[in-house]
């Protein structure tokens, strides 16, 4: 799977199992290291890096995901729909939403 095939695959799958989530694929073209995607649902706000299963982080993208986190912030690299799912509902169990 291609990321571009996967991150297609995230957003359907995040539509379906959460229709009322906000999900902006982030991509200016300038800014190198920021996560794919920023999710909302219920106010709690995650950022999904995906790499698929061989892909790499680059330092920028660790830096950038420290720095979130390191802010208060979740953060996550995620290689397949099933982990950022899991991501977004432990965000939600986390903050209690």
């Amino acid at each position: 799977m291609t990321e571009t095939s996967l991150k297609n695959s995230v957003r359907t799958a995040i539509r379906k199992a959460y229709p009322r989530a906000f999900i902006w694929k982030i991509h200016d073209g300038f800014t190198a290291g920021i996560p794919d995607f920023l999710i909302i649902i219920r106010g709690v706000h995650i950022f999904i890096e995906l790499k698929t299963p061989r892909g790499v982080v680059s330092p920028i993208q660790e830096y950038t995901i420290t720095k979130i986190k390191s802010s208060g912030g979740r953060a996550h690299v995620c290689r397949s729909v099933n982990e950022v799912l899991e991501a977004i509902r432990l965000a939600l169990v986390v903050s209690n939403v």
